[in-house]
């Protein structure tokens, strides 16, 4: 049931949905191209990323990417 929810705060959020979409068509992306790619502001997209935690993570390279899921 938890993992229920946890989707369904996702898909409540139109910019989570971008994020995730994008990272889904273009992989591992740095901070500025989900930017560019989405036109979500700075502090939107570092927001949302906080909050898709589980949805996607960061690695050494500073490179988001979505997760194979938890």
């Amino acid at each position: 049931m938890e993992d229920r929810k946890a989707y369904l705060r996702v898909l409540r959020s139109p910019a989570r949905k971008a994020i995730l979409a994008y990272l889904a068509e273009n992989g591992p992306s740095r901070f500025m191209d989900i930017k560019r790619g989405t036109g979500l502001s700075t502090g939107v997209i570092y927001h949302h990323l906080r909050s898709l935690e589980g949805f996607v993570a960061q690695d050494t390279n500073r490179m988001y990417r979505l997760t194979e899921g938890e």
